[in-house]
């Protein structure tokens, strides 16, 4: 049974075991970051700056993760870039090998959607890795543009 309550000192509504119903949005946070990040490298991924960090009311909750990483680029012609999501070190999703060739410089958004689940009611990170997926040369995330990450904390 659910249970609200007034708290007399502070006259906020509390809960206290409320059940919420599966699918509700508990909280959302939500990031943003500009400013250009390169790698020359194709053996180890760099971080893009782009995080966002959420703190689950409940461990049975999923985290909707989405994102859009803006102003992807590329040196040479040909040259792949590959991003990543992760939560804390934890590698949750690989989009690899968009190719940039042909595309005026900066102008390629990479975006993806992730439903996560910790499992844990302690403050989760979230962050967007790249490197270079083949060939040589340099590649650049948010060489134009500003990514984002938003964070929905789901009941189930």
């Amino acid at each position: 049974m659910s249970t609200l309550s007034v708290d007399t000192i502070t006259g906020q509504t509390t809960a206290a075991n409320v059940k919420f119903p599966a699918g509700s949005v508990l909280q959302v946070v939500n990031s943003t970051k500009s400013g250009a990040v390169t790698s020359t490298s194709q053996s180890s991924y760099t971080d893009t700056g782009l995080t966002a960090t959420i703190t689950p009311k409940y461990s049975s909750s999923k985290i909707f993760v989405t994102f859009s990483q803006a102003g992807c680029a590329a040196n040479n012609s040909g040259t792949d870039i590959d991003l990543r999501l992760l939560r804390g070190s934890t590698n949750l999703a690989d989009l690899a090998g968009l190719m940039l060739e042909g595309v005026t410089p900066g102008n390629v958004t990479m975006a993806s959607h992730w439903l996560d689940s910790p499992s844990t009611t302690s403050a989760t990170t979230y962050k967007t890795q790249f490197r270079i997926g083949d060939d040589a040369g340099t590649v650049t995330v948010q060489y134009y543009g500003i990514s984002v990450m938003t964070l929905m904390e789901i009941s189930v």
